[in-house]
């Protein structure tokens, strides 16, 4: 069993255990993720759009590997670690070559650090959930994401932290209360979220 552990700032240490099937999945992936960047053109088109952007995609391709490994292990990681990982899963999203089996994996392990990838959001003074129009008090989870990110603590610059996973529900649901004071937060959900959206993209194009 693989435990991982992950540390954040202003949020409580979150660990997650990993099931032998999910780890094979995530050596898969990380095996695709090396094997693309041993292309040379792609190599050479992420150096030309920007020359750090290669190497945190290199650090991905390791962190997953990591991830993935067979052994046994708990790992102590920092938000680093995830975001290295999620931009490596994502460029591999673009690639023309993955089978059914690939995206499949691919799938699974985008939705695993969605579930655990922290992004940051402005959201000061937000009004609670049912003073916004036509809130919906039946709702389950979205409130309840909502008022976390309400009242959790707002760092020295202005940020909450939100799981990617949560930043994506959410998102769906604001883009349904035209409140001026969401606007911000509505720009920074779209914002944060924009890579992994347009991964899940690139990946119902490739099924077509």
């Amino acid at each position: 069993m693989k435990t991982i552990i992950i540390e954040v700032d202003d949020v409580e240490l979150i660990t997650v255990r990993l099931d032998q099937e999910m780890t094979e999945c995530i050596r898969r992936v990380a095996r695709s993720v090396r094997e693309l960047l041993k292309q040379e053109q792609i190599r050479r088109d992420a150096h030309y759009c920007d020359p750090d952007f290669l190497a945190l995609c290199d650090r991905g391709a390791a962190r997953l590997t990591l991830f993935g490994a067979p052994k046994d292990a708990t790992l102590m990681v920092d938000a680093t670690y995830l975001i290295d990982a999620h931009t490596a899963a994502c460029l591999l999203a673009k690639s023309r070559r993955l089978t059914q089996t690939d995206r499949k994996d691919l799938l699974q392990v985008l939705g695993f650090l969605a579930a655990i990838l922290p992004v940051w959001v402005m959201a000061e003074n937000l009004p609670p959930w049912k003073d916004l129009p036509e809130a919906d008090l039946h709702l389950k989870r979205v409130p309840k994401i909502y008022e976390t990110l309400r009242t959790r603590r707002v760092s020295d610059i202005g940020f909450r932290p939100i799981r990617m996973g949560d930043a994506l529900s959410l998102r769906e649901e604001l883009k349904l209360r035209p409140h001026r004071s969401l606007q911000v937060l509505r720009d920074d959900l779209d914002h944060v979220t924009l890579t992994h959206r347009n991964a899940l993209a690139d990946l119902m194009r490739s099924a077509e």
